[in-house]
């Protein structure tokens, strides 16, 4: 999860999810559940969920890159708030799969790469459908720079 933790329904989903993330167990199916984001150190605390929650606080550029070309998915939860309107689209374009409760899809319902689930108590059918899912759902490879190269030149015409 990433965000900016100064928004408070960001913050509240956050820690929804990270209370749920350790109350059943979830880093044990698939790892630790990492938050992070702008102002993550200032509301949250090492430790502070236990040890299925890693507190990282804000990321510089390359431990931001570094740690998406690690992770599994990223995880966005909000149950108020006008829901995650850039996270979605911007780790989609980063090739990381996305599960994201219907309040924060809004809008990017149907998208590949993105698992929907209705609320917290069926994350662990979203990690599952995750775990098990075919190539073609996850988000496309990035493409090849050239390739793109190509076609800003051909939209300057």
């Amino acid at each position: 999860m990433i965000g900016t933790a100064q928004n408070s329904q960001t913050r509240e989903g956050m820690e929804h999810a990270a209370d749920h993330w350790q109350k059943h167990q979830l880093h044990q199916q698939v790892g630790p559940l990492l938050l992070a984001g702008y102002s993550c150190d200032r509301f949250f605390q090492p430790g502070q969920f236990g040890p299925g929650v890693k507190v990282l606080g804000p990321l510089d550029d390359n431990r931001h890159d570094n740690i998406l070309a690690k992770v599994k998915a990223c995880l966005c939860y909000q149950s108020g708030g006008s829901g995650a309107l850039t996270r979605i689209t911007e780790m989609l374009l980063a090739g990381v799969p996305v599960l994201a409760n219907a309040h924060a899809a809004r809008s990017h319902h149907g998208r590949s790469g993105l698992i929907e689930f209705s609320d917290l108590r069926s994350i662990e059918m979203a990690l599952t459908e995750l775990t098990n899912a075919p190539e073609e759902i996850l988000p496309p490879p990035r493409p090849d720079a050239s390739s793109v190269m190509v076609a800003l030149k051909q939209l300057e015409r």
